[in-house]
């Protein structure tokens, strides 16, 4: 059964250029250990969560929901409220 982040993890793996073995590594896992998570295979445990997340430098939410937040979208929201509501007091 596959995790939904197992998908995720590995394209941020793939995207950042690491290998499966650099990933085991700077978790403190083996590399099959790693494949086996990477696949879906075995659970992350909170620990190992924390340690990716970290790695990946995101939040343990963002690694176990499978996505990172859009954060261009969040800003220009926020850059548009704060226009409106500027133009609004002058």
């Amino acid at each position: 059964m596959t995790n939904i982040y197992a998908p995720f993890i590995k394209s941020l793996r793939v995207a950042r250029g690491f290998s499966q073995e650099q990933v085991a590594t700077a978790i403190c896992v083996s590399r099959s250990t790693y494949t086996a998570i990477e696949a879906g295979r075995q659970p992350l445990d909170v620990e190992e969560a924390k340690k990716l997340a970290s790695f990946f430098g995101i939040g343990v939410d963002a690694l176990l929901a499978g996505t990172v937040p859009d954060i261009e979208k969040y800003k220009h929201m926020i850059l548009a409220y704060l226009r409106m509501n500027l133009t609004k007091k002058e």
